[in-house]
């Protein structure tokens, strides 16, 4: 059996795992072994800048990929609220979904906690917000008297 220093020992991860981690693997790395890399082949992750005018960047699927707060693009805010996305569809303002995790049952799926909107829509979309959750509420107070 072989016995090694854990001073010797060095953690190999995925680029996927790393940007978990809020890392990236930095540009022109090989791989140590098996498409994986040190954590010294690796640098924080930096996110893009969103201007008023800019897209969310968004992934394949449509989302975008939060795993760490510093993840959030700059120029953007992550929004855990209730109507959210119902509101901001209805503006026409741009609210991507964030993936902030993956489920592990059957399938893998992810796990999706709130969206990411532009700084710049946030006052106008808290604010209809604040009326659709108020609208909704004097629906349900009607339902209940009658």
């Amino acid at each position: 059996m072989n016995v090694y220093r854990r001073t010797d020992i060095r953690l190999l991860a995925s680029r996927e795992a790393w940007i978990r981690k809020g890392r990236r693997v930095k540009d022109e790395e090989q791989p140590v072994k098996n498409d994986l890399f040190r954590e010294s082949q690796t640098e924080e992750y930096v996110p893009v800048t969103v201007g008023e005018k800019d897209d969310i960047p968004v992934n394949g699927f449509g989302n975008i990929e939060i795993f760490h707060d510093r993840m959030i693009p700059y120029g953007c805010v992550h929004v855990d609220a209730p109507y959210i996305k119902t509101v901001a569809k209805e503006l026409q303002i741009q609210a991507v979904p964030a993936v902030t995790g993956f489920s592990f049952g059957r399938n893998k799926h992810p796990v999706i906690e709130g969206v990411i909107v532009k700084n710049c829509d946030m006052d106008v979309l808290r604010e209809a917000v604040n009326v659709y959750a108020r609208q909704k509420n004097k629906g349900r107070s009607k339902k209940s008297k009658n």
